[in-house]
């Protein structure tokens, strides 16, 4: 059980993206507060491959999404 709690203190629910925002760029924006292990960029669904608007970062360190969190929020 502590081990969900800590996954879900490492990974971030980015909103309010640009449609066309790719795992690179937000790879070099989140990557300056720690090691990046996943980056999800959900798509519609039936919407022919278009994005959410949204993203999930997942961090390697509990800190790096903290350090992240606190800076861009």
């Amino acid at each position: 059980m502590e081990d969900d709690q800590n996954i879900e203190n490492q990974r971030l629910y980015v909103m309010n993206l640009s449609y066309s925002v790719t795992h690179d760029e937000l790879k070099e924006k989140f990557g300056v507060f720690g090691e990046i292990e996943n980056i999800e960029i959900p798509l519609r669904k039936g919407g022919g491959g278009v994005p959410l608007g949204i993203a999930y970062v997942s961090f390697k360190q509990t800190e790096g999404a903290i350090s992240a969190f606190a800076s861009l929020d």
